[in-house]
């Protein structure tokens, strides 16, 4: 953390590299919140301080310089000739979509015949293996815990439950690099350039037959928990019956759909209902999003949020610019 701090101030009073100018310094919280001092926290500016050269050692800050350019794997250019890690099959894997993923997720996933798990703002919330109601899923000890490998496409911020399982020691962690800050809660994530499963000729048939058992268990479980909110179809029969009874609980079903209460669930399912597969949803940040992200089926829609909390003329603007993006030429 005070590496970090010492590359901001050094930016920020320029360098032979950079003029001088403001520097953007992120501090995220990360999970554990609380807990013992690192040793050279209090130390004297002029002995036992970290400076540039001398970078600490598994720092799991989380901090992140975003001061001309940033630093760090996921801002380097990634070489020409750097071949994609190799996923070897028979090793219970979920792909995890953040945002940012795009559509390469959903390629991944159906490539590899891997679950997906994918937020709603990732661009991959769609195909055969889509896991619906996945915080739920992943709450399920049957589910999370034999899971063996997790590769990250783009930044998962939106479940707890995502961010317990990249943390814990005992799952690979695969993150392919991209813009900003790399993936790494558990402090031993790989980032990659590209992943590639394993051809299938070149993989054993017990290792093809667990892939399928694997992917067979967690569809069967997120066709069971998937969120139908489909208004009931009115009962036509009924309305028009001749036996006034009959008719007048039909009626009464009707009302009922009609005051029914406007609450987040019905105002994101509306809006998903409404939107096609060229348009550009934007949610309001923090819950709306969240509560889309728990409820929504799969379709192939664009999507966006503000992350962290952002207030009306952020959203706003953000709304702004996103249409006005779309229809730039070759958007």
């Amino acid at each position: 953390l005070r590496d970090i701090a010492d590359q901001a101030v050094s930016a920020a009073l320029g360098d032979a590299v950079r003029p001088a100018g403001p520097v953007h310094l992120n501090l995220p919280f990360r999970e554990p919140l609380a807990g013992s001092l690192p040793p050279w926290w209090g130390a004297d500016a002029g002995e036992g301080a970290h400076t540039v050269d001398a970078p600490l050692e598994n720092d799991q800050s989380g901090a992140l310089y975003q001061g001309g350019g940033g630093i760090g794997d996921a801002d380097e250019a990634l070489a020409a000739d750097e071949e994609p890690l190799v996923l070897p099959r028979g090793i219970r894997t979920i792909v995890l979509a953040g945002e940012g993923a795009g559509p390469r997720a959903e390629a991944l996933a159906w490539e590899g015949g891997w679950p997906l798990v994918a937020e709603i703002v990732s661009g991959a919330r769609f195909g055969r293996q889509l896991v619906h109601s996945y915080r739920e899923l992943l709450r399920r000890p049957e589910l999370s815990d034999p899971i063996e490998r997790v590769v990250v496409l783009g930044h998962p911020t939106l479940a707890r439950e995502t961010s317990a399982l990249l943390s814990r020691d005992d799952v690979e962690v695969i993150a392919l690099r991209g813009p900003g800050e790399t993936v790494n809660l558990n402090g031993a994530t790989v980032a990659v350039a590209a992943v590639a499963p394993a051809p299938t000729a070149a993989s054993t048939t017990e290792a093809i037959a667990a892939d399928r058992a694997w992917l067979g268990e967690w569809m069967r479980a997120s066709r069971a928990a998937s969120v139908d909110l489909s208004v009931p179809a009115p009962d036509g029969e009924a309305l028009a019956s001749a036996d006034p009874q009959t008719r007048l609980g039909a009626i009464s079903a009707e009302l009922a759909v009609l005051r029914e209460k406007l609450d987040r669930v019905a105002l994101v399912d509306a809006a998903w209902r409404a939107t096609w597969p060229h348009d550009r949803l934007v949610f309001g940040s923090s819950r709306l999003v969240r509560v889309a992200d728990a409820v929504l089926p799969g379709k192939k829609v664009t999507v966006h949020a503000n992350r962290g909390l952002a207030g009306i003329d952020g959203t706003v603007a953000t709304a702004f610019g996103v249409a006005i993006a779309s229809q730039a030429e070759g958007a």
